[in-house]
């Protein structure tokens, strides 16, 4: 089991790799017309902009012959098509799986997915039913040109394709500027990905919404979806027939041109809850794995609930622990992998270790520099035996260890 689990992430990785990477680019190198296109960011990160289609409240995707199509809804007619060739559409400097590459304002700020949770869904049956409320945040209170996306999405386990309702903050591709907005995406393919929303619809801070991804119907191995925000079409909604199906499912943040904290929203956390995730007929039983990629400023995101009828997860923006904490890890006992919360009061070279009965060293989690704030870590306990261990978090002088229990 735990064979399939550490294939399963890795390939997880590789596709979004595949989306979200930049290729090397030596200065040297032969460019062709099309990589004199505009550079623009999208939620699946830096793509040319001739790759970016609007799909207005007549059309829908269609996925046909390794072609993906804009269809007129009512008449059926073709109105575009794009083939998925082998053409380069993302530049740049090379990005390592789950990393983050180099955004190019002047302060050189690490952007993309700054901090995101994930689940993969492997049993028999397919998601049916993905849904998150939240609140639209406060208002950024500095403008630095920056651009925000906050999204639910699904995945496909392969080929490559996202399907998400976003709410962003500035100018993206889909229109916007220095306020808040929502409209869905859909990202497709292997090796010249394309990338198709919605029409941007502008919402008020402390507006709820509710992002929903809906399985309509599944034939011999292709599925038909529908994203939305509840209350919201006016041609925002998108609906995708024949796609792969999409198997992982996220709550994300990400960012690009940040240069401080302020840049964010003034909320402290955004609370991505109700969350609903159902597997054919039924609510399953899982675990979010949060990964926070971007720590600047208390940046992370917390596990408050693994429920898939009324989950949780928060995302924080910037945040200031006033004590030092270590929570019990959750879950626990555990099969294989569990999540340890701590809270730093100020800037702190942090140790998290796990030790055994005997007080023997197990493996280290962090050993480095952390700014103040809240953290998750999460251990994956691969070539470790059944038994008790002990949690020990240790920052300067002060020290908290926790009991946990390890189940194969």
């Amino acid at each position: 089991m735990k064979n399939i689990v550490k294939i399963l992430i890795v390939l997880l990785l590789l596709s979004i790799n595949n989306l979200i990477a930049q290729s090397d680019k030596s200065s040297n190198s032969s460019i062709s017309i099309k990589s004199m296109d505009e550079m623009v960011y999208t939620p699946a990160g830096l793509v040319r902009k001739s790759n970016v289609h609007l799909v207005d409240s007549e059309h829908h995707l269609n996925i046909k012959n390794g072609h993906i199509q804009i269809i007129h809804t009512k008449t059926g007619t073709l109105s575009q098509e794009f083939a998925d060739t082998l053409t380069e559409n993302i530049i740049g400097n090379n990005r390592s799986t789950f990393s983050y590459f180099k955004n190019n304002n002047p302060t050189n700020d690490s952007s993309g997915w700054n901090t995101f949770t994930y689940w993969y869904n492997n049993s028999n049956n397919p998601i049916t039913y993905f849904s998150t409320n939240w609140n639209v945040p406060s208002l950024p209170t500095t403008n630095s040109h920056q651009l925000i996306y906050l999204f639910n999405g699904l995945v496909s386990f392969t080929p490559n394709c996202i399907l998400q309702p976003v709410l962003q903050w500035g100018i993206s591709p889909a229109g916007g500027g220095y306020y808040w907005s929502i409209t869905n995406w859909y990202v497709w393919g292997s090796n010249s990905s394309q990338y198709f929303h919605g029409s941007l619809i502008k919402v008020d801070p402390g507006t709820n919404l509710q992002g929903v991804i809906k399985l309509m119907s599944d034939s011999n191995n292709t599925f038909s979806y529908y994203s939305s925000f509840t209350g919201y079409s006016s041609g925002s909604e998108l609906q995708i027939n024949n796609s792969p199906q999409l198997t992982w499912a996220y709550e994300a943040l990400e960012a690009y041109g940040i240069t401080k904290a302020t840049d964010y929203s003034s909320d402290e956390r955004i609370k991505m809850s109700d969350i609903q995730i159902k597997v054919g007929n039924t609510f399953p039983s899982m675990t979010w794995y949060p990964i926070n990629v971007v720590t600047e400023y208390g940046r992370h995101i917390y596990i408050v609930s693994n429920s898939s009828v009324n989950g949780e997860v928060d995302i924080y923006f910037h945040t200031v622990s006033t004590t030092f904490s270590l929570l019990q890890n959750y879950p626990n006992p555990f099969n294989l992998s569990t999540i340890f919360s701590f809270s730093l009061p100020s800037n702190s070279f942090v140790s998290l270790k796990i030790y055994d009965l005997l007080g023997r060293e197990v493996t280290t989690i962090v050993s480095e520099e952390m700014l103040a704030g809240s953290y998750s870590k999460q251990w994956v306990a691969t070539k470790i035996s059944s038994g008790i261990y002990f949690c020990r978090l240790q920052v300067g002088s002060s020290i908290e260890t926790k009991k946990i229990v390890l189940m194969k």
